[in-house]
């Protein structure tokens, strides 16, 4: 590889690699690394601390429970893919990436993200399918650039007056368990088609219901579930009846 001076981009996908090859950290100019669906365990061995011009790695889908310190360096990258592995521990010092726009850590086991607000030039966020719990990192509203940010929690929250979910992109939005206390939920300017019968049933107890700006044609009759109801609005939706 070393002879190919040229050499921007290496896609080793899908090989059942234990290992990469040596090779890989003589390729100087690399900018692309694409390593997913493979089986390795670790990236010890690889030698990828050599090449500082990477901007964009891929390892999606391998068993990866750590990575090498010296991805810390990586002051190029803007693209990091490490979804669908075995980390438990996310590894604080990708939080010194300052250049990261993409970052994908969705399908692992991880149960925290400290000082996740350090990475200033983040876009987009994906973190579904882990073990978080309890409060985000109070750092993370310092990602003033986030557009894109999936976290597909799921939870129950028996004291929860107040829920507002409005501007966002929701195609879906359930409430499966009961919410007693429950009295305002707003889910305007979203994009949901449909609303479940099952939040008549979990949410008795609501007064204010808002779902202004959204994709709805038609209201359930279980709405009149909602025996306490005071306010309920749906303007701009494209009912039918």
């Amino acid at each position: 590889i070393q002879s190919c001076i040229n050499l921007r981009e290496i896609k080793f996908i899908g090989n059942e690699a234990a290992f990469l090859p040596h090779s890989f950290g003589l390729a100087s100019r690399l900018t692309y690394l694409d390593v997913s669906n493979n089986c390795l365990e670790d990236l010890d061995h690889a030698g990828l601390e050599r090449l500082t011009g990477l901007v964009s790695i891929k390892m999606a889908n391998n068993q990866l429970t750590k990575l090498p310190s010296s991805f810390g360096n990586f002051q190029n990258l803007r693209s990091l893919n490490m979804s669908s592995n075995s980390f438990k521990v996310f590894p604080e010092f990708l939080c010194n990436l300052k250049s990261l726009v993409d970052l994908d850590i969705s399908f692992n086991g991880i149960e925290e993200l400290p000082n996740i607000g350090r990475l200033t030039s983040l876009e987009r966020l994906w973190m579904t399918n882990n073990n978080l719990s309890g409060p985000l990192d109070d750092s993370f509203g310092e990602l003033v650039n986030l557009k894109e940010f999936d976290g597909r929690f799921k939870g129950s929250f028996p004291r929860l007056r107040s829920l507002y979910l409005d501007h966002c992109p929701m195609t879906q939005f359930d409430v499966d368990a009961p919410m007693p206390t429950l009295t305002s939920l707003n889910l305007a300017s979203g994009k949901l088609s449909q609303f479940r019968d099952t939040i008549f049933e979990n949410c008795p107890n609501i007064t204010k219901l808002v779902l202004d700006k959204n994709h709805i044609s038609s209201v359930s009759p279980q709405i009149g579930k909602l025996r306490r109801l005071e306010r309920f609005s749906m303007i701009k939706n494209p009912l039918s009846s």
